[in-house]
């Protein structure tokens, strides 16, 4: 079984059998191998950008994150007619 380096890793066990008998002088290998999925979701092609959240160390960035997403909110608050009140 030929494998690239860095999927070495993935390779769990790998047997070979002799008994299968198929008019031919190769051996049935048989190898489980770890599944990689992938974790980053795509949305109809385009990739999904992940968020730095490394930046929100910075009080500045931290405050301006804040003044921005309460914007946001106002604006789109109470669309379905219904009311929010504030205790």
């Amino acid at each position: 079984m030929v494998i690239d380096a860095r999927h070495m890793s993935d390779l769990l066990d790998v047997r070979s059998h002799r008994g299968g008998d198929v008019d031919s002088d190769h051996y049935l290998v048989i190898a489980r191998m770890r599944a990689q999925v992938s974790n980053i979701k795509k949305l109809r092609g385009v990739r999904i950008r992940k968020f730095c959240v490394s930046k929100l160390q910075d009080e500045n960035a931290t405050n301006m994150y804040v003044k921005r997403l309460e914007e946001c909110l106002k604006q789109s608050a109470c669309t379905g007619g219904e009311m929010i009140q504030e205790e």
